[in-house]
């Protein structure tokens, strides 16, 4: 029996010649043996052949297209269960979507808008994963956070809150309704801004209890009875004061006591107990003192016994470095009237980045920092806010009312002058520094000499003037 090629052949036309002329010759199949005379005894049954169903070849179509047909003809129930899983993860995508904006919206950010995301081949998006089409978002801080205080934006909106941002601002004045319109950190006081201050009839009650407690702290042995009342409305005004500031306010010494020690002590101790007998701790206090020889000495006390100093009058580098010698908590460098005996002297004016007051203060700044002195460089009496500009990023400036509002009403961007990682200073570290040595190299210095004793005077007579004030009222 010769063979039968297929219809649509798949050998070539020599060797179906050769298949012709030579006939292959299949044996028979095999028979099954003939039963023996045991089994014939018992018949088996007959089974009938399987019948395998023909699968008609498509020629031509393509695998998709018979991979569609194949699906049609599945049962109904297989896309109802397709489709019910495909909602349902997308329930759970938008779910968790859902989840991540009320956490946001809960920790006061709002998730505004997406990630632009990377050019992708149209190989990878064909068949993307479900997980891929929820996109990490970038939340942005809420509006109405940044509005704020008006501070925790990313762009300052005047020179004020640049300056905030760098350096402690501190409030030169006495009078409360300008503290609480600026919101300084700390205030200062001394006796010519509570002169001022309680001219305004709205201390009327701090002076009638000054004068109630008036002779409990007076000076007797120096002629002057109302000097103890003086102490008190100084220490009411710094109490009113510290109600608005969340830091310190600083108190003065009497002027009169710069050049004794002793003295000096013993009212700094006064004007603490006053402090503490109207609740205030000794932590929200300066005490502050004339920066003369015997002033940087009763510093050196009271530092010990846990007072905090402020170190006034400071006009040359021998006192910044006596006081920070001492322990200082914070010293107060005069920038104004530094640049008043230069302008005095050579009569002109000077460009912020020259005043002398400016460089004195940065010369200072640079030698805190270099030899890691903790001592608070807090530059004062500034004449123009160019100055206070040029000092921008020092720990702390006090500054009067009519600067903060001209800094305020300043948009133009305020750039960083000082930081503790700045240039380092050239200045040797002076330690242990005797009467002598800072007799030596503050005299050297003429105007820092002229304008200490003028500063000394100045707060003496202001002094005065205060406690006449109060013997009109007695």
């Amino acid at each position: 029996v010769s063979t039968r090629w297929p219809s649509h052949g798949c050998h070539s036309a020599a060797a179906r010649a050769e298949s012709a002329t030579n006939p292959v010759i299949l044996a028979p199949p095999p028979q099954p043996p003939s039963p023996s005379p045991q089994d014939s005894a018992t018949p088996v049954a007959a089974v009938p052949p399987r019948r395998v169903p023909a699968v008609p070849l498509r020629v031509g179509k393509s695998p998709r297209r018979r991979s569609r047909r194949t699906l049609s003809e599945a049962p109904k129930y297989l896309w109802l269960a397709a489709s019910r899983a495909l909602s349902s993860s997308r329930k759970v995508i938008m779910l968790k979507v859902q989840q991540q904006r009320q956490m946001a919206r809960s920790s006061g950010a709002t998730a505004l808008r997406r990630p632009s995301a990377a050019p992708v081949r149209r190989r990878a998006l064909a068949r993307p994963a479900r997980h891929a089409c929820v996109r990490p978002m970038m939340f942005q801080p809420d509006k109405q956070s940044a509005k704020a205080g008006g501070e925790t934006g990313d762009v300052p909106r005047n020179q004020l809150e640049a300056l905030r941002r760098m350096t402690t601002v501190v409030a030169d004045s006495g009078e409360v309704a300008l503290v609480k319109k600026y919101r300084p950190q700390d205030c200062t006081t001394n006796p010519s801004l509570v002169l001022k201050a309680v001219q305004n009839l709205e201390y009327e009650h701090l002076l009638a209890n000054a004068m109630s407690e008036r002779g409990k702290l007076g000076a007797a042995a120096s002629g002057r009875p109302f000097a103890g009342a003086a102490d008190v409305l100084a220490v009411n005004l710094g109490v009113e004061m510290l109600k608005i500031v969340p830091g310190r306010v600083s108190t003065e010494v009497d002027a009169h006591l710069s050049h004794d020690t002793a003295a000096t002590i013993d009212q700094a101790l006064r004007l603490t107990e006053l402090y503490a007998a109207r609740g205030v701790e000794p932590s929200r206090v300066y005490i502050k003192i004339a920066s003369t020889w015997e002033g940087i000495e009763a510093c050196r006390k009271l530092e010990a016994q846990g007072i905090a100093t402020n170190m006034t009058l400071l006009f040359s580098f021998a006192q910044a470095a006596a006081c920070a010698d001492a322990g200082a908590t914070l010293i107060s460098p005069f920038v104004g009237r530094i640049m008043d005996w230069y302008k005095a002297k050579e009569g002109r004016d000077f460009a912020p980045h020259e005043d002398p007051g400016v460089l004195s203060v940065k010369r200072i700044y640079q030698y805190y920092k270099t030899h890691a002195y903790p001592t608070i460089v807090m530059a004062a009496s500034f004449r123009n806010a160019g100055e206070v500009r040029e000092l921008a990023g020092i720990d702390n400036v006090t500054v009067s009312p009519s600067l903060l509002a001209e800094l305020e009403g300043c948009t133009d961007v305020l750039p960083r002058k000082l930081s503790p990682d700045g240039p380092p200073s050239s200045e040797h570290k002076l330690q242990q520094m005797t009467r002598q040595q800072f007799d030596i190299l503050h005299s050297a210095d003429a105007m820092a000499v002229e304008k200490l004793g003028q500063g000394v005077e100045s707060f003496a007579a202001d002094q005065r003037k205060l406690e006449e004030l109060l013997a009109k009222l007695a």
